[in-house]
């Protein structure tokens, strides 16, 4: 799992301008290098979020820079669906390229794999995401031998799902959960999983899910609803529009 100490995923640390000059690529650049060197020689992975927000000519830039440190895959490097803009850096970029959250189905995500335009579909599991819908996905990639990192940003309930689709899908890489309480709330689920210190989950255990919820009728107690969980609002850019992050 990440993020853990053996792997780690960087981010953009917020919008771009279109034009990104060599100070903007070098400081992506160095940290990429720092979560490198941060976790270590044996680290399973080091990733990148472009969040879509990264224009062509820079991302371009910052892959070709980024080779050395053995990413495991440079995320949402463009807006889903714009196909040319995948297929532009396919052609330039030898770093895997992965999709998002932002491929919500599998009638979403069927191009991409016909169109060789990435390795690895990372995909969040959200209400509107079912298991059904990770598990299809899942099946469309395996076609064309490529894996999958399933997402969660939705509580530990969220994750327990997200174990149990890992667990029974085909190529399965990396599953994201971020359980430090900072993105996932506490106190929806009584999780029966751990996590080691090299990162690897053990699985839900028990009926249905393998957790309580603490509303009675499990004996654990403590547990608030999905719906009693007051998640942080949304984020606004300099310019006054809404955005996802």
């Amino acid at each position: 799992m990440y993020p853990t100490p053996k792997a780690n995923k960087v981010g953009t640390g917020g919008p771009h301008p279109f034009s990104g000059n060599e100070q903007e690529v070098n400081r992506l650049v160095k940290m990429i290098e720092h979560s490198r060197r941060t976790v270590g020689p044996d680290g399973q992975a080091v990733m990148f979020d472009a969040h879509c927000a990264l224009p062509p000519p820079m991302l371009i830039q910052f892959a070709n820079a980024i080779e050395p440190y053995d990413v495991l895959w440079i995320e949402e490097p463009a807006v889903p669906g714009n196909i040319e803009v995948f297929k532009r850096l396919k052609q330039q970029i030898r770093v895997p390229l992965a999709t998002g959250e932002r491929d919500r189905t599998n009638l979403g995500s069927d191009r991409l794999p016909d169109q060789q335009l990435h390795r690895h579909p990372p995909v969040r599991r959200r209400p509107h995401r079912r298991i059904s819908q990770l598990r299809k996905i899942a099946t469309l990639g395996e076609t064309f031998h490529v894996p999958m990192a399933p997402h969660n940003t939705c509580s530990q309930l969220g994750l327990s799902a997200s174990l149990h689709v890992s667990a029974s899908i085909p190529l399965f890489l990396i599953q994201e959960g971020y359980i430090d309480g900072h993105i996932m709330p506490h106190g929806v689920a009584r999780v029966k999983w751990t996590i080691d210190k090299d990162g690897y989950a053990s699985l839900p255990e028990g009926p249905g899910l393998g957790r309580g919820d603490g509303r009675g009728g499990d004996g654990e107690g403590g547990g608030r609803s999905e719906a009693e969980v007051q998640v942080a609002g949304g984020h606004v850019s300099e310019d006054g529009s809404v955005r996802d992050y």
